[in-house]
């Protein structure tokens, strides 16, 4: 399954709203990439579509997204918002409770998107089953689990 197919980008113009924004996945540095000649205020979503000139209802606390596709193989994108400027973590866990892998995000706002690839910290490969995705977002803690078919 292609991630791009469920993946929406768009940049937010404060004259006319959220535009969608072409982009392309760089699988070897687990990134979303768009050109663009403009600073500001990008999303990421998922299997939504906001349409030209809308302004969604956005979360007004972090919230975790979930992942598209789930279930998965190979990879997933884990995608969460950040009503404001907090540090924030991703964490993957296995059903033993062990973390397997971070994404350290540092200070962030908006929609946050992490690329897994089904890889713990230490490279190796992990196997199918079920796993959960923990976001910690400064006091707000939230957790929804995923699957990895391989």
């Amino acid at each position: 399954m292609n991630i791009e197919e469920h993946l929406l980008v768009y940049r937010f113009d404060t004259s006319r709203g959220w535009q969608s924004v072409p982009f392309s996945i760089d699988p070897a540095h687990n990134a979303i990439i768009v050109i663009t000649n403009s600073f500001g205020i990008y999303a990421v979503l998922h299997g939504v579509a906001l349409g030209m000139g809308e302004n969604p209802e956005l979360p007004k606390v972090p919230t975790l997204m979930g992942n598209v596709p789930n279930p998965f193989n190979a990879r997933t994108a884990i995608s969460y918002y950040l009503p404001t400027s907090v540090d924030s973590k991703i964490s993957i866990f296995d059903i033993n409770g062990r973390c397997l892998a971070k994404f350290e995000q540092g200070q962030r706002i908006g929609l946050v998107t992490v690329l897994w690839d089904g890889v713990d910290d230490k490279g190796l490969a992990v196997g199918s089953g079920v796993y959960f995705v923990r976001l910690e977002a400064g006091k707000t803690v939230s957790t929804k689990s995923m699957v990895l078919i391989k």
